[in-house]
């Protein structure tokens, strides 16, 4: 296989003082013939892919976006972290050329207790100033609503037999970390034993693009030329397939660069919708509930399916939130977990996001509709609703 790729890959950020504008160039060839393997830097061959980053950076006011980002915070006297990031890419697989491109806007935001918030808005190479001011300014207010609740420090509560409400991206989250790795070819040899013991007839996971391909950097192939299909790994509780090289028929197989081997990745996973049901309506339906609004961390036991995930949320009794709640922890076994399954609403998101294994980081697409789990153990900081906190 003869593997070639061009990156140009543009961040801006603010320093105290000014803008840090940095332009990363990856160019090289791959050769692969049998175990040998022959790798070759080399100058980029299209000095358009770096001039249309730069008409792109311009035509958007990136830099003007960015202040508009930190006055908005300014005027709630909190400080913020804003990064961007615009990645184009092109590959050639034998005979087969593909362009590849994603960017986003990232939010970060500590407060006195350590506390960290992150938001992430996509960025499009369609876009106008407009149509980002309006997805930022939809993530200011949701970050709003957290800061400006949250009070004092209660204690450290643990929640027994806890109904629990997943959002669409703690939903996501939780299927890329505890199901979606498992079921990558090399995991795979490892966790099957207990894996096909899983039983939870609600359960479907569908790994496909579908119209999301330009938030996680795919479009028409993947990194040996295969054409990217759709796969059903999880159907109705049962697996059906898995992401494999070994049959590498759906386009599973991605890199972080051309120096790296090419691994069984996911793309975009998510948890298919069943119910007629939102996350409103599963709040409206238990008088005791915890929300997970957001998972940061997760990891899974290969060998047994013990996982563990953090994230945090919310404690709401008659409707009524009670707590905010940081590092919110749940630890179970997969099969116990996804036996708690209530029901599954069908309010479908999809976010995207970073994904690190043995040194690859690549972008994927997480998401699912919100689910609700019953007989949860929780754990967590709880801080109580009041005025704006600083």
């Amino acid at each position: 296989m003869e593997y070639r790729q061009q990156i140009v890959e543009g961040s801006l950020s603010k320093t105290s003082d000014d803008f840090l504008h940095k332009i990363d160039i990856v160019s090289g060839e791959r050769y692969e013939y049998g175990k040998r393997i022959i790798l070759r830097s080399s100058e980029i061959q299209n000095d358009n892919m770096i001039e249309q980053y730069m008409e792109f950076v311009t035509e958007i006011r990136i830099k003007y976006i960015i202040l508009y980002i930190e006055d908005k915070f300014k005027k709630y006297r909190k400080s913020i972290s804003v990064f961007f990031k615009f990645h184009k890419e092109r590959i050639f697989v034998n005979d087969l050329i593909d362009d590849r491109e994603y960017g986003f806007i990232k939010l970060a935001y500590r407060d006195c207790l350590g506390d960290i918030l992150y938001k992430e808005i996509p960025v499009f190479i369609k876009d106008c100033v407009e149509d980002i001011l309006c997805r930022v300014d939809i993530k200011i207010e949701e970050m709003m609503d957290v800061l400006n609740k949250k009070k004092e420090k209660v204690s450290r509560k643990e929640w027994h037999n806890q109904i629990v409400i997943f959002s669409q991206q703690a939903t996501g989250y939780f299927i890329h970390e505890v199901i979606g790795h498992l079921l990558e070819e090399d995991v795979y040899v490892y966790s099957k034993e207990y894996l096909h013991k899983i039983i939870s007839p609600k359960v479907t996971v569908i790994d496909d693009i579908m119209n999301y391909g330009n938030m996680i950097g795919l479009n028409t192939i993947d990194d040996e030329g295969v054409m990217l299909k759709p796969v059903t790994l999880v159907q109705n509780g049962k697996i059906r397939n898995i992401l494999s090289l070994g049959e590498n028929i759906n386009g599973v197989a991605r890199r972080m660069d051309y120096t790296k081997k090419a691994l069984p990745r996911m793309r975009c996973t998510f948890l298919k919708p069943v119910a007629k049901m939102t996350k409103n309506d599963f709040i409206k339906a238990f008088d005791d509930v915890i929300v997970v609004d957001n998972i940061y961390s997760g990891v899974s036991s290969y060998i047994d399916g013990q996982f563990s995930i953090a994230g945090n949320g919310m404690y709401l009794k008659n409707g009524m939130e009670i707590y905010y709640i940081n590092n919110l922890i749940i630890s179970s076994f997969i099969e116990d977990y996804l036996k708690n399954i209530i029901e599954i609403g069908n309010d479908l998101s999809i976010y995207a996001t970073e994904c690190s294994k043995m040194g690859h980081t690549i972008r994927v697409g997480i998401g699912g509709p919100c689910v609700c789990f019953e007989n949860v153990n929780v754990l967590g900081d709880c801080y109580r609703y009041g005025k704006e906190f600083f």
